[in-house]
């Protein structure tokens, strides 16, 4: 995946031989591991709930899944050649909602999803290790989930619920950020946004070389046979069991770090995929696209967007950079049907209990696929060769550290533009399954548009707990951005007119407005202007109609503006993200 160049070698190892690289792996080990983290601070949640009052145990269970990096047609039944069994089993019991708006990234989404409330508010106005020199220290951009909102836990918690979460937080490891502090009462969870899938914990970057996982909010061991994906469902099935005679309902969140990379899987599944992809990314995409339209999860006579200059050909590569690159794909597709394996033994453990019936099961992801090139973060071509095995042979496996490329996450995106950290709607549009309580019978619209904090505001709904508002237990908090979708979901309401959605990330900004959608990317990669698309005809954000229509340009703008001054958006200089890609065209 990374072949670091001559010259670049030559910088990174100015001495010969074993001796170089032992002192630069010296070097390595001696960056300071807090380096370039946000300041912890310190937050006064709402870690004890007040007396537990009487529940009516016939509320329903929610159960919250949620994944990293899934693409919109990595499913079964949305196109992909990917074996998901389990979660198709559950969109065909309940209803597969194309709607849904993540954010760009996993940490914004995942605030938006614990509180209600937008990101820039809640404290994540942009990931924690991307806050720019004009963000920091300014309200919204703390890199954790601040003190001014109450989370969904702690509500749901103080309502009577039972709380347990596995997988990645994300949200904070300082006093009073982690689980326990924001409403779990059992936890198992890893706190930065990705590791090693197996025991070893080995971090994403140099500067977090193994992580730390932690249960109620206290450092443990994992065992030797650790893989994510299992050892998460085992423990979401361990709480959920030992909460079973407590006559209350249960708040599950499950956040699974698959498919997120680095790509690997336990051996049973590496190899499931073997050859799939050699025909490389672009005959990938096309499968998918007719796929999407068969299945009318896009319409037929919509164009496609071409693939990004930057994205080589597949027939342009070398020999050996075609088997690597499908290998990656391989481990992919073998990540997401061990994730959909997992899936399924929580359902079923639902099953043997006798909850299954009585609980809201929401499966989806944080944002769209990975198509960023990994290799460009901070020291990773010098650093990864050095500490992992790469190898043809040990790609997938524990001491390995790949991720798929830009035409890989293109089809996993299928029909939609760009992908992860994008607010083009391959980074946003996000596959989701809903399975209502059997004593609901609603008629949902499936493609109608809403958000995380809809997502949120919709949970609370479910329960049947209010949000407090502007005041909680004595201490002031952020109301909710997010409005429920219970109401519609139930049957009880009809779809009316849709709301403006608004975001912004990386100074990437994105204003859907009734059937338009705008998108700004900044320069080098974007034009740095606002461009227009119609969204229903031209769901793939193709063909710029922005000089056809000023008046909803002028609806655009103001849209906009007042998006940044009920938020506090600061924007960054220039283009935010942690991997821009290259301006050169290849294709």
């Amino acid at each position: 995946m990374i072949t670091p160049s001559k010259q670049e070698w030559s910088r990174a190892l100015s001495l010969h031989g074993s001796l170089g690289r032992a002192l630069a792996v010296a070097l390595l080990c001696l960056l300071p591991l807090g380096c370039g983290k946000p300041d912890p601070g310190l937050v006064t949640a709402f870690p004890e709930p007040p007396p537990a009052p009487t529940v009516d145990a016939s509320r329903p269970n929610i159960l919250l899944i949620l994944v990293d990096d899934l693409g919109f047609t990595d499913l079964g039944f949305t196109g992909s050649e990917i074996r998901t069994p389990n979660i198709d089993a559950l969109a065909a019991q309940g209803t597969f909602l194309s709607g849904l708006h993540a954010t760009p990234t996993c940490s914004p989404t995942r605030a938006a999803l614990m509180s209600g409330v937008e990101p820039h508010l809640a404290g994540l106005g942009t990931m924690a290790h991307g806050v720019q020199p004009n963000q920091k220290g300014l309200p919204g951009y703390e890199g954790y989930l601040n003190d001014r909102v109450v989370s969904i836990p702690t509500l749901l918690r103080d309502a009577g619920y039972n709380t347990a979460m596995a997988g990645k937080w994300h949200l904070g490891a300082g006093p009073g950020q982690m689980p326990g502090a924001r409403g779990f009462q059992r936890s198992f969870s890893m706190m930065p946004g990705g590791a090693s899938h197996f025991a070893d914990a080995a971090g994403l970057t140099v500067f977090e070389r193994k992580v730390t996982y932690f249960e109620d909010d206290q450092p443990v061991s994992l065992p030797a046979d650790f893989f994510s994906t299992t050892f998460y469902t085992d423990k979401m099935i361990a709480y959920l069991q030992q909460m079973q005679g407590s006559d209350r309902p249960f708040f599950g969140y499950v956040a699974y770090t698959a498919p997120h990379w680095p790509l690997q899987a336990p051996d049973d599944y590496r190899d499931r995929y073997r050859g799939q992809y050699d025909e490389g990314y672009e005959a990938l995409r096309q499968q998918r696209i007719a796929a999407a339209r068969a299945r009318g999860l896009f319409p037929q006579d919509a164009p496609v967007a071409d693939l990004p200059a930057f994205i080589p050909s597949w027939d342009t590569l070398e020999a050996d950079d075609r088997q690597r690159s499908a290998r990656s794909m391989e481990i992919y597709a073998a990540m997401v049907e061990q994730l959909d394996a997992q899936i399924g033994r929580l359902l079923d453990a639902l099953r043997a209990t006798g909850q299954y019936d009585n609980t809201l099961i929401v499966f989806t992801s944080d944002n769209g696929p990975e198509g960023n090139d990994i290799g460009q973060l901070v020291l990773n071509r010098f650093w990864l060769p050095l500490a992992f095995d790469n190898s043809l042979e040990n790609m997938g496996r524990e001491n390995s550290y790949v991720w798929y490329d830009a035409g890989w996450a293109s089809a996993s995106a299928g029909p939609f533009h760009l992908y992860k950290s994008f607010t083009a709607d391959g980074g946003i549009r996000v596959p989701t399954v809903l399975k209502l309580p059997a004593s609901v019978s609603g008629s949902m619209q499936a493609d109608q548009r809403f958000t995380m904090m809809d997502l949120a505001a919709t949970l609370l709904d479910v329960a049947g707990v209010e949000h407090p508002g502007q005041q909680y237990r004595g201490k002031q908090v952020l109301p909710l951005s997010g409005r429920s979708q219970w109401p519609l979901w139930n049957g009880s309401a009809s779809p009316g007119e849709t709301a403006a959605l608004v975001m912004e990330l990386f100074g990437r900004r994105m204003v859907k407005l009734g059937d338009f959608k705008a998108v700004y990317v900044p320069p080098p990669f974007g034009a740095g202007r606002w461009q227009l698309y119609d969204a229903v005809q031209d769901p793939g954000e193709v063909h710029d109609i922005a000089a056809q229509h000023p008046q909803v340009m002028q609806q655009v703008q103001q849209q906009w503006q007042q998006y940044v001054a009920d938020n506090g958006v600061i924007l960054p200089e220039g283009d935010g993200a942690y991997v821009v890609p290259p301006a050169t065209a290849t294709r």
